[in-house]
């Protein structure tokens, strides 16, 4: 049996410097979106520029991915949706969003090898309301940036708009 001793992170390696020191910026992943999620307005790729956008507004760099649905290297920053739609009148949906930190390490042994560790998570409910004119999921969306502002402040140690709303689980 191989034993592998994972190697510690120092002071000197934050995740900053590490994002500076070579990485191409924090990869942005959102889960698969349902079909009857989709047809019901909600937007994968809207999800997806809301968290580019925050980190953007942060300053940190972020890959230049051709294409946005693409499964991303790491560091990872991802999205994690689910939503169950109520079957009352006037009709809306119930979701909970996940957000997370991965990043990647080397485990030091002979062989080294590479593995994931999760450095950040956190999640919140909420409702997307429905009428005649479709579901509204600005919460949603207003939702995962607010824990991206969490992300950049608790974990990256970077300032955040004072105007912002800050969620809690």
């Amino acid at each position: 049996m191989l034993k592998a001793k994972r190697q510690r992170v120092g002071k000197a390696e934050r995740l900053i410097p590490e994002t500076l020191r070579g990485f191409p910026g924090i990869h942005v992943w959102v889960s698969q979106v349902d079909a009857p999620l989709s047809a019901d307005g909600l937007d994968r790729e809207h999800l997806w520029l809301e968290v580019q956008k925050r980190l953007a507004q942060a300053g940190l760099p972020m890959p230049n991915q051709q294409n946005w649905q693409q499964t991303p290297r790491f560091p990872c920053l991802g999205v994690l949706i689910h939503a169950d739609r109520a079957q009352v009148s006037p009709p809306f949906y119930v979701f909970s969003v996940e957000v997370f930190f991965v990043q990647k390490i080397t485990l030091a042994g002979s062989p080294s090898a590479n593995a994931m560790r999760m450095t950040w998570c956190r999640e919140a409910v909420g409702d997307a309301r429905g009428d005649a004119s479709g579901f509204d999921w600005s919460v949603l969306y207003r939702t995962v940036g607010s824990l991206v502002e969490q992300f950049l402040q608790e974990s990256l140690g970077v300032p955040v708009s004072e105007n912002s709303t800050r969620v809690c689980n």
